[in-house]
């Protein structure tokens, strides 16, 4: 497996969590407002469906030596969901929040993997709980 750099892995994986955190905290408030309580409860009960679902496909595709594209396509994925989320209050909603969820875990799973490969020996750990930690 070829060597990625560290930093830039880490700094991916930090600009996933800031976004991840700053769309998700205020997705209940939005969906609050603007398609009521059942949709927050929908999306919220979708998202980890997803997720869970997403992360077993991941890691199949991640064990055959896919790391480069499961990026690819989860980051198209979250970026597709948070759009079809934002813009639709309608029947589009779960699907949005489907790809939230499928893409925020192929991306975390295959940003793990890339570290895990990375170079640097005893700074491994380090990353890891820092990854872990979202920073």
């Amino acid at each position: 497996m070829r060597q990625w750099p560290v930093r830039g892995l880490v700094m991916g994986q930090a600009a996933s969590a800031f976004g991840g955190g700053v769309f998700l905290s205020f997705l209940p408030l939005y969906l609050n407002r603007s398609a009521g309580p059942a949709a927050v409860a929908l999306v919220y009960a979708i998202l980890p469906v997803a997720a869970v679902t997403a992360t077993f496909l991941a890691g199949i595709a991640i064990d055959r030596g896919y790391v480069r594209p499961v990026i690819a396509v989860g980051t198209l994925a979250q970026l597709a969901g948070t759009l079809v989320t934002a813009e639709t209050t309608g029947p589009l909603l779960p699907v949005g929040a489907a790809l939230m969820g499928a893409g925020g875990s192929c991306l975390y799973a295959a940003f793990n993997i890339l570290l895990a490969g990375s170079e640097g020996g005893g700074e491994q750990s380090h990353r890891f709980a820092l990854s872990n930690l979202g920073v």
